[in-house]
């Protein structure tokens, strides 16, 4: 019970993170056009590269630090040298960047690409996961991301407010941040420097972690960094909303991996090895059963998306959705196996040999590709640098578990979608309504996987709270 609590809890703090910042940037992408928005989001996506490249893995491993804490006293002295690390890190770097890095293209939007660099210090979902109190931050999150949602939608009318879009987005992080801090005010102090002698043994899987944190951060964001530098900005905006179109359903994703391995963690401290192979088996056959119907969707219309998402200006987003879209079930995998697998075991330094294969394979193939073929190379990148991360995630953890079946459910259960597809594609081609293909197609699509799902490949254990619900309306 306490698990699908915080499950849930984290799951709705997720879809509120995810999904109103996504809706905002649909909003910009309409009121700005294909070329505003492309300028737009390269500003946007080197602030998040920056930031999450100095948070040197604290939102990957602070929640593991945290759960592995006995007591509220031990918590409060990693979650304070973790925030002081942190904080003293972006400061040096934003005075690096302020010195040396003149004349990028985000000089038009300056002195707000500074507060957003900082309030990124300030965001602490790490911290919230660890100690799985989302009560508040459910609550901060929904009201401060929809007003920023509507101002968006009042202000934000053609593309010479670029400056103004930008200037909410960075609003929006700092009043996160700052009301993080009053809500935690009894708990941050950054009197002091460092860890006590006692807390320094998280140090050494923090720094293989922090090397991991780098090298994906730079490998999952420098494609819309290199592609900003090597092409226009109507490559970078079609480009970037394919990319955010696929990335919707890392909603659930990072929900289910980040509360499972805090359960994995604390099943393995317990030595239930039978019960930690059930979860993680569990985790990654929902996994999966919930990203290949979604990329059958994105891969059956690619075009619809492309322009519900971001507009008649967007004219290459379906041809980019088409390559990117397959990489979905791949990171179902390397999250599965590399993160949530090896982290609960405490292979922090096989994780790290995964993120530094994938930024050596992202940063040849981007450069090699880009300066080639623009958004598509960048796309060609993006899935192939996925699939090489996968692979190598997969071949670690056997190397520690063996029992996991993997390829027999993945391939059962894409076999059983491929007549969906082609039924889809057929429906497509034959010219039906946009608008009335994405409502029917994903209904007709979920009435199809629940019964395969339940009488064919009788996965029965999804449905559970279900028939729980049933159970206890009749009583």
């Amino acid at each position: 019970m306490q698990l699908q609590k915080a499950l849930w809890g984290n799951l709705v703090y997720t879809a509120i993170q995810f999904t109103l910042p996504l809706i905002t940037m649909i909003c910009l992408a309409h009121a700005l056009g294909a070329s505003a928005f492309g300028e737009l989001s390269w500003v946007e996506g080197l602030c998040r590269l920056l930031g999450l490249l100095f948070s040197i893995g604290i939102p990957l491993y602070g929640p593991k630090a945290l759960m592995q804490c006995g007591t509220d006293g031990e918590r409060k002295v990693v979650f304070n040298g973790l925030l002081r690390i942190h904080l003293t890190l972006v400061l040096l770097m934003i005075l690096v960047v302020v010195f040396c890095f003149q004349g990028l293209k985000w000089d038009g939007f300056l002195p707000w690409p500074w507060i957003y660099l900082l309030s990124q210090v300030f965001q602490l979902e790490w911290y919230f996961q660890g100690t799985q109190r989302f009560d508040f931050v459910i609550k901060r999150s929904l009201w401060v991301r929809s007003l920023a949602l509507l101002l968006v939608f009042v202000l934000v009318k053609k593309s010479q407010d670029v400056y103004l879009g930008f200037v909410i987005m960075a609003t929006t992080q700092w009043v996160l941040g700052a009301l993080n801090v009053w809500h935690l005010r009894k708990e941050i102090d950054l009197s002091s420097i460092g860890f006590k002698k006692s807390q320094n043994k998280i140090l050494e899987p923090l720094f293989y972690v922090a090397i991991s944190g780098l090298c994906m951060t730079a490998y999952t964001m420098m494609d819309t960094v290199i592609l900003g530098w090597y092409s226009d900005a109507q490559s970078v905006g079609n480009y970037s909303i394919s990319i955010r179109t696929t990335k919707v359903p890392m909603i659930v994703m990072g929900s289910v991996v980040s509360i499972i391995l805090l359960k994995l963690i604390q099943l393995k401290k317990e030595g239930k090895t039978g019960d930690f192979e059930e979860i993680l088996t569990k985790s990654y056959k929902f996994l999966m059963l919930m990203i290949l119907p979604i990329t059958t969707l994105l891969l059956a219309f690619p075009e619809q998306w492309g322009r519900l998402l971001g507009g008649s200006t967007f004219s290459s987003a379906g041809e980019i959705i088409t390559i990117v879209s397959w990489i979905l079930p791949f990171i179902v995998i390397s999250n599965v196996f590399g993160f949530q697998l090896l982290i609960s075991l405490n292979s922090e330094k096989q994780y790290m040999y995964i993120a530094i294969v994938g930024l050596i394979a992202a940063l040849g193939l981007y450069l090699l590709w880009i300066p080639k073929w623009g958004s598509i190379g960048a796309a060609w990148g993006t899935f192939y640098t996925e699939v090489i991360v996968a692979i190598m995630a997969l071949w670690l953890s056997r190397r520690r578990l063996k029992s996991i079946p993997v390829f027999g459910f993945t391939i059962k259960w894409i076999l059983l979608l491929l007549p969906m597809y082609f039924i889809l594609r057929w429906s497509n081609e034959i010219k039906i309504g946009a608008g009335f293909l994405l409502i029917i197609g994903p209904l007709f699509l979920l009435g199809y996987c629940l019964f395969v799902v339940y009488y064919i490949m009788k996965e029965r254990w999804c449905f559970n709270f279900v028939i729980r619900a049933l159970k206890y309306a009749k009583v």
